[in-house]
C-alpha cells in the first residue's frame, strides 16, 4: 500500500516551488541519511514513534493519520477495520480532505472506509458499535 510513502511524497509537494530533498525529509525525522524514508516504500516494520511523530509535525498531517498508514503499509491495520466515526478517524480525514480531497478519498479506499453522506447515519452507527462493545 504504500500510504506512509503517500503522504511523504504529498508533503514534498505541497513545498513547491521549493521541495525539499527525501535526504532533507530524512534529517528532520531524525534519519542521518535518506535510506531511513526510503524504508517507508515498502515497510517490513513500523518506523520509530518519534520518527512518525516528528513528520505528523513537520508535515502537518495529524499524527493519528500518520500511525494509521504505517499500520496499514505493516498490516497490523487491515482495510474495513477502521470506521469513519470511530475516535479521531473521521476528524483527521475531514482535515485532510479540507486541503487534498483525493487523498482523503485515496487513504479511505485503502482503509476500506465508506464515507457517510449523512451525519445522523454516522452518529447512529456510532452509538450503535458502542453498544455492541
Amino acid at each position: 500500500m504504500a500510504m506512509l510513502w503517500d503522504l511523504l511524497q504529498r508533503h514534498r509537494d505541497e513545498q513547491r516551488p521549493y521541495v525539499p530533498s527525501e535526504a532533507q525529509v530524512a534529517a528532520q525525522v531524525g534519519y542521518r541519511s535518506r535510506q531511513g524514508i526510503a524504508t517507508w516504500q515498502d515497510p517490513k516494520q513500523l518506523p520509530e514513534p518519534a520518527r512518525l511523530r516528528a513528520f505528523a509535525r513537520i508535515s502537518g498531517f495529524p499524527y493519528r493519520l500518520v500511525l494509521e498508514a504505517a499500520l496499514a503499509d505493516c498490516g497490523y491495520l487491515v482495510p474495513g477495520e477502521v470506521a469513519p466515526a470511530d475516535d479521531q478517524v473521521a476528524n483527521d480525514l475531514e482535515t485532510v480532505r479540507k486541503t487534498d480531497p483525493a487523498l482523503a478519498e485515496a487513504i479511505e479506499r485503502d482503509l476500506g472506509i465508506h464515507r457517510e453522506t449523512d451525519e445522523t447515519d454516522v452518529r447512529l452507527k456510532s452509538l450503535r458499535r458502542a453498544a455492541e462493545r
